[in-house]
């Protein structure tokens, strides 16, 4: 969930720091690339809710 306290015109987040770990590193690519997917898609509709 993403909480501001004040408006604010621009959001920026870093997908070098969305990883998901496992052990086998395969898995861990595929579960990590899937996160971020799911993070873009849920702050692209949070945005847009809100505008």
């Amino acid at each position: 969930m993403l909480a501001t306290s004040a408006q604010v015109d621009t959001i920026t987040i870093n997908p070098d720091k969305i990883v998901v770990e496992h052990e086998d590193e395969e898995v861990e690519k595929i579960k990590t690339a899937e996160y971020k997917k799911k993070v873009a898609r849920r702050a692209s509709r949070y945005i847009f809710f809100k505008l």
